[in-house]
């Protein structure tokens, strides 16, 4: 009697892990309502989060994610209060509460106490002209999460092309405000910022092409922009987004160009790509040196800076494209 109770109780607590094992999404986290700022790096299985159709991300039970806020003196919040650590293990329990170690909370109170550091790293592997190709993105303990990959040129200071993943589900973007660029350690001693300047730019083409000259090029309207490679909107979770406001991922273009032409050829991959339903890689790169016109009519090409040599630094490229794979 004892045993057939035992095989029946069994057999229920079989029925029962089954029932559990086919329910989707014990877990669902909203994109708007339930990530915080400063956003920390989420990963599942390695990966970067991508959320269904519909924008929801969606977990079974005890699934894990690994939570990270890489970068000097940074550290995981939970509820406002310091964990002590960069890198932790968040673990769905129901809709949306999670545990980490011994805390049990809400997700959205899950973040980081200021924005994730992102760096560049040497790939060690050589790209077209066999110039350096660099991985963007960031730095755990035991592994580097890459977002986009850069082919740059050293000498003159340009990005040949980047390239990186666009995902149908990227429709669903974690809202924030636009943060600043970061020059890190690859452009020496030039200051990038300071080239995009307007005054700095009217200033470089009066050297270029004669007195006053800026004033036929240059406008409050029209000026020279940092041209996003990869740009933000392709990249779903605030971390990633941060991310591409490195300057290896711009070149110089022209702010008409970027804000019309060029945003609308962006919207217009990304519908194409959600239609799609499916992953593709991008490349998008610049394709030798705009030319102007000096005084004597004569056509320059325009570098934003120059080097110590008097050779030309930062150029301007006369194309911008994208190809898809």
């Amino acid at each position: 009697m004892c045993s057939r109770v035992y095989i029946v109780y069994l057999l229920l607590l079989i029925i029962i892990q089954i029932a559990i094992d086919d329910v989707d999404g014990d877990c669902s986290l909203s994109l708007l309502e339930d990530f915080s700022q400063p956003s920390p790096v989420f990963l599942k299985d390695g990966r970067t989060l991508a959320p269904n159709s519909d924008g929801a991300f969606l977990f079974r039970r005890s699934d894990t994610l690994l939570v990270a806020c890489p970068g000097d003196r940074r550290h995981i919040l939970l509820d406002n209060k310091t964990s002590g650590y960069s890198e932790l293990e968040a673990h769905c329990i129901i809709n949306d509460t999670f545990r980490v170690e011994r805390w049990i909370g809400k997700f959205k109170s899950i973040k980081c106490n200021t924005q994730p550091w992102f760096t560049t790293e040497d790939t060690q592997d050589r790209c077209y002209g066999n110039h350096i190709l660099y991985r963007v993105g960031y730095k755990l303990r035991n592994k580097f999460i890459t977002l986009y990959q850069a082919c740059f040129d050293d000498a003159v200071m340009a990005t040949l092309y980047v390239t990186h993943e666009l995902n149908p589900a990227n429709k669903h973007l974690q809202p924030g405000q636009r943060p600043n660029f970061v020059e890190g350690n690859l452009f020496g001693k030039v200051r990038m910022s300071e080239l995009y300047k307007v005054k700095k730019q009217a200033e470089r083409l009066n050297n270029v092409l004669g007195a006053n000259m800026s004033n036929i090029y240059l406008s409050k309207k029209q000026f020279l922009s940092r041209g996003h490679l990869a740009p933000r909107a392709d990249f779903l979770l605030r971390a990633e987004q941060q991310a591409s406001f490195h300057y290896v991922n711009t070149a110089p273009q022209w702010m008409l160009g970027n804000a019309g032409d060029w945003a609308a050829l962006e919207e217009a991959l990304r519908r194409r790509i959600q239609k799609l339903g499916r992953p593709v890689t991008v490349y998008t790169g610049t394709h030798k040196v705009m030319t102007l016109a000096d005084t004597r009519g004569r056509m320059k090409p325009i570098y934003l800076d120059e080097d110590v040599n008097n050779n030309g630094v930062v150029p301007v490229p006369l194309y911008f494209y994208k190809v898809n794979i």
